[in-house]
């Protein structure tokens, strides 16, 4: 039986970040993913930054650049202010099956990288709390699934 699971990858693959800037502290999110793709050693050139105007249109553009073949992988960030978004709940989910859709249909993994919260100032209170931790995750969850479908496609 062979186990796949991540490996590191020799090479950079080209991926690209959809920060949704409804509000400016979802930049930090979008810092946290930069930063740990600096660690694993991607250079710029390999990053493609997408800003849109909220986390609703977030899935279009997500959905585009997947379909595009021009990207190995598709991060999207963003925050739902839950005292602010009648159902937060509601626009997360929608988003959320947009990415699992469109990643499906091109086998190109779509992080979903936007978090509810309360209120900003819940957000604000955890990076600081935090420093340098938010976002991080969703980057190295693109290089591990990225890195899964390599090996899949070379015949394991």
């Amino acid at each position: 039986m062979r186990i796949i699971q991540a490996e590191d990858i020799k090479a950079n693959f080209p991926i690209a970040i959809v920060q949704a800037d409804d509000y400016e502290q979802a930049q930090l999110l979008t810092e946290g993913v930069t930063n740990r793709l600096a660690e694993l050693e991607f250079t710029g050139e390999f990053i493609q930054l997408v800003s849109v105007p909220s986390v609703l249109s977030s899935s279009m553009i997500a959905d585009a650049l997947a379909r595009s073949g021009q990207v190995a992988g598709v991060i999207v960030t963003g925050i739902i202010v839950a005292e602010e978004d009648p159902a937060p709940e509601v626009h997360y989910q929608e988003t959320l099956r947009a990415h699992i859709r469109s990643a499906t249909e091109h086998q190109v993994p779509i992080i979903n990288g936007v978090v509810v919260v309360e209120t900003i100032d819940e957000f604000s209170s955890y990076v600081d709390k935090h420093p340098g931790v938010v976002g991080r995750d969703f980057a190295d969850e693109c290089y591990a699934l990225v890195s899964v479908l390599r090996q899949i496609d070379e015949g394991c």
